[in-house]
Formats: structure tokens, sequence, C-alpha cells
């Protein structure tokens, strides 16, 4: 499975978000990642969030992306997918990092989770 993926997005699977700037999204280009940033989404957890809270619809994500931010067609195609698949990566365990103690803390940076009731 990992063996399809680019080495940017295997890359980024393979470690905690964490606190990881936006730009290590794969699809995220320099120019998409000061756009973003402008606009408050500095962050690889806070555009995973956005995604989230569109319930993981890639399409309007894209569009999203693409209207909103500056992406090209190719960037909202590739940072759907690294979202997509991150969950997926996290629930098979396949990052070291210790469980997190309740579910909606398992896509916050360890420096957040206490805030989580």
């Amino acid at each position: 499975e990992m063996n399809h993926m680019s080495p940017r997005l295997r890359a980024f699977l393979s470690e905690p978000i964490g606190e990881k700037d936006v730009a290590w999204v794969d699809g995220v280009s320099r120019e998409l990642a000061i756009n973003l940033i402008t606009k408050g989404f500095n962050k690889a957890y806070i555009l995973l969030g956005q995604f989230l809270l569109m319930h993981k619809n890639e399409a309007e994500f894209q569009r999203w992306l693409i209207c909103c931010c500056g992406a090209t067609e190719y960037e909202a195609r590739q940072s759907s997918t690294c979202l997509k698949e991150w969950p997926k990566f996290k629930k098979q365990g396949r990052q070291q990092e210790g469980p997190p103690t309740t579910l909606s803390e398992s896509y916050l940076p360890s420096s957040m989770r206490k805030h989580v009731a």
C-alpha cells in the first residue's frame, strides 16, 4: 500500500501529525502554503480539521482549496488524498506515538490535548 505513494505522502503518513506546518501536507506548494497560512491554516492539523468539518467530502474540500485558497486542481487532489489517508494510518497504529486518552484527542497536537474535556 505504501509502495504506491509519493515519497512526500509516505513521509507525512509515517509520523505523528503533531505541530507540523501545513507545508508538510502532500500537494501543498510553497505558494499554496502561504495562502493557507494567511487564512489561518498554518498547521497540518488545522487543515485536517477543515477536511473533517466537511465530513471528509473530498469534492467539497477540493472546491474550497481551489476557490478560497488558490490551489490548482492537482494540489487540491493531492492534499485531499493525503488528509483522507492520514486517519486510516493513525487507526492502524503505523505511527510511533502513545495512544490518546480519548478519541477526540487523536487529531490534536500534544500541546492542545490537556484542553480537551
